[in-house]
């Protein structure tokens, strides 16, 4: 008898480590379960950072490059008018003329939206896979223009050069900033370029006695009446005025 509960005690004592031991094999299985689990979530935690700065890049690649675009538009090209018959309808340049020039409506700060120019640069099933691009502009009229509006001179016994040097004076009219907003996947970069717009304007001459002076623009000969009438003489005072509503050449460097 006491033999048979001696071998029932022995194999309680084997179930038990059995047992304990299953316990010890589940609970490590469960540490590397959780282990394995927490790599997972940190592994897609940094991929998904690593697609967020990725697309971030591109959205500001692709906000440089299309400013790189503008600014060849606007100063690489070497446009003088928009009106010459070199400059194409539909280019940049020619609409940047036309809104510094009001035909847009005049810039207003309270009403941003009916004074800044909003451009799709991919159509909307090409938006998904290369992301948009919107162009803002925003004017503000250089405040010492009006300094350099006009002028007098007393001419010289040689002074063509000197009228042409006040017909080809470019000035400062505009500061002018352009703003590209690149977008993809909801990621977005903005890149701005700031801008002076440099004119020649038309310009009327007067002697200091009040009477009409005309110009010829190719010599810079100034004459009573009509060009090759009576010149007028060296000494005379002459006043110009810069004509603001005729601008013959419109250009644009970079402010900085």
């Amino acid at each position: 008898m006491a033999e048979h509960s001696s071998k029932e005690t022995k194999i309680g004592n084997a179930g038990s480590k059995q047992g304990a031991s299953l316990v010890i094999i589940i609970c490590i299985a469960a540490l590397f379960m959780s282990f394995a689990l927490s790599m997972l979530y940190t592994a897609g935690l940094l991929l998904s950072r690593a697609n967020r700065r990725l697309e971030q890049e591109d959205s500001y690649q692709l906000a440089q490059s299309f400013a790189q675009v503008i600014d060849h538009e606007l100063t690489g090209k070497h446009y003088k008018n928009p009106g010459d018959v070199d400059v194409p309808p539909d280019s940049f340049y020619k609409y940047a003329c036309d809104f510094l020039n009001g035909r847009y409506g005049e810039y207003d700060p309270d009403h941003p939206d009916q004074t800044i120019f909003h451009y799709t640069g991919a159509s909307a099933g090409a938006a998904d896979q290369y992301g948009s691009i919107k162009v803002r502009m925003f004017k503000e009229a250089n405040q010492e223009q009006d300094d350099e509006m006009s002028g007098t001179q007393t001419l010289g016994d040689s002074y063509n050069q000197d009228i042409l040097n006040i017909l080809s004076n470019q000035i400062h009219r505009f500061d002018f900033t352009v703003e590209v907003t690149a977008e993809k996947n909801g990621v977005s970069h903005s890149y701005d370029t700031e801008y002076r717009q440099m004119v020649t304007y038309d310009v009327s001459f007067t002697d200091g006695n009040g009477a009409s002076v005309v110009c010829e623009r190719e010599t810079g000969g100034l004459y009573y009446n009509s060009v090759g009438g009576t010149p007028v003489d060296a000494g005379t005072e002459i006043h110009y005025q810069y004509l603001p509503e005729t601008i013959f050449e419109c250009r644009f460097e970079k402010a900085y």
